[in-house]
Order: structure tokens, then sequence, then C-alpha cells
């Protein structure tokens, strides 16, 4: 909980041990419009020793610092280490920008928490007692869906691709268009580790790459289907060609479809 705000030096805050890695597009992004309208929200900061370390708000804090503040405003909230995990958790996840894996992570995350501060909920704890106790209460997923705002089928999900796949693999794919696909992480999810790994080198490599995880599984299994045709090599160099897009040339390109008539006015030129 929010005690009060201060202005808090950059220099006496850590930013250490983030389950989220802080990407510097939407950092620099962030700066341009701190620099233009200021920072309307504070991160989140608890004491360590004789400074603080950060509970919410890398990219906020990264921006801040890019644009050569010496300074911060923050808000002081106070909780045990378990409490603070999930203070920074739920901030993340209320926010929509985050991709499929990032989301898998902290939804991860917070059950393994929930469960510590609520034994009594987890899978095969025994006694009337405990029974009886646990039926008091939200399932992890249920008291989850219902705080922020998804599915328990979506939270469900999301958790069992993080610990379907191996923690190398999520390192390699961590910051590739993979990891914004829940199809391609659910594909990835089916197989071995030692699949996984063989199928992420054969779609991320730089020459030829194989256009998902299905195909490379496919490959990998002797079943693929051979890409031969004119067709197919053109569509896996618009694929590669969008994937490598910044968000503004995506947009850009599809209002030029728009216009074209090639998204919902396909039905108009036939006409």
């Amino acid at each position: 909980m929010a005690t009060k705000i201060l202005s808090i030096p950059l220099a006496q805050i850590s930013v250490e041990g983030r389950l989220r890695s802080v990407d510097p597009d939407w950092a620099a992004g962030l700066a341009l419009s701190i620099e233009q309208v200021g920072l309307h929200t504070p991160v989140l900061v608890a004491k360590a020793g004789d400074g603080y370390r950060l509970v919410a708000g890398a990219h906020r804090f990264q921006a801040v610092k890019s644009l050569g503040w010496e300074k911060i405003e923050a808000s002081i909230v106070d909780g045990n280490k378990l409490e603070l995990r999930l203070q920074e958790i739920d901030e993340n996840l209320f926010r929509r920008e985050l991709n499929a894996l990032d989301r898998a992570t902290f939804l991860a995350e917070r059950h393994a928490i929930y469960e510590e501060l609520h034994p009594e909920t987890k899978k095969g704890a025994a006694g009337a007692a405990v029974r009886w106790h646990a039926s008091e209460k939200f399932s992890f997923a249920s008291e989850t869906a219902e705080k922020l705002g998804l599915s328990e089928r979506s939270i469900q999900l999301s958790i069992a691709r993080y610990r379907n796949i191996h923690a190398d693999v999520r390192q390699q794919i961590n910051g590739t268009w993979i990891a914004n696909k829940g199809s391609e992480l659910d594909a990835l999810a089916r197989l071995s580790p030692a699949e996984q790994k063989k199928a992420v080198k054969l779609v991320l490599r730089e020459k030829d790459p194989l256009p998902s995880i299905g195909a490379a599984a496919r490959e990998i299994n002797g079943t693929r289907d051979a890409i031969n045709s004119d067709e197919d090599k053109a569509l896996l160099k618009l694929m590669a060609v969008w994937r490598g897009s910044t968000a503004a040339t995506r947009g850009a390109f599809i209002a030029w479809l728009d216009e074209e008539g090639e998204l919902g006015g396909r039905k108009k030129k036939a006409a």
C-alpha cells in the first residue's frame, strides 16, 4: 500500500531482479511522451537498506534516465517480499503491452506466490480443515481473473505455456516475434525440450527460416511438406519483412492495403 510520494535520486534506486526486461523501443517512446507532458504516474519503490528497490515502473525509470533526469517521483510502498513481488506482477499484468510470453511469465510467478501465501489452496493439500478453508477462498484462477479482467481459461493456458517451455528456450525466444504469438508458444509447449531447441533454431535462423513452430516440428519429425514453389518462397519473404517491421510500418502497410481494397474492400471490388 502506497504511503507517500517523494522525489528520489535515480542513483538510490536498485532495479535488479526484474521479471521482465526493459524494451528499449518502448522506453524510448515513453521518454518522448514524458519529455512533452511530464511523468504523470510515479514509479513504485520500497525501502531497501539505505536506498530503495524498484517495485514497478522499470520502463518509466529507464525513460527518465535517458532524458538525463537525476530524480524521479516515486510512491513508497510497504509489504513483505512476497507482497511487493505481487505488486510488481499485478501492475505489469494490468498493462496491455505485455506480449504472450511476458504474460505467461508473470502469471506463473503470481501463481507460485499465491500458493506460498495460501498453502491450503495447493493441489494435493490434505485434511478436512484444509479443504474447508480452501473452499472459503477463491481458486487462484478465479481470483486472478476477477482482479485482472482475464478469463480463467486464458490464465490456465498462459501458465501451461510457461511451465511446458524449457527455461533456456524461453530465454532464447524472448524479444522475438515468437514471444508475441500465443499459438506459436502453444506449439512449442507441445514439443519435448530437445525438440523445442531445434524448432526455435529452424524458425529464427537467418537463412531460409521456417515460417512457424509447426512447420519446424514437421521437419524435425520428417513430415514437413517441401516449400519449393515460387508462391511459398514469396510468402516466406513477406512474412520475414513483416516480422522485422516496426509497429508504425505495419500500421502504414495495413492502411495501404485497406485503401487498395485488399481488406474489407474486396467484396466491393467484385460487386
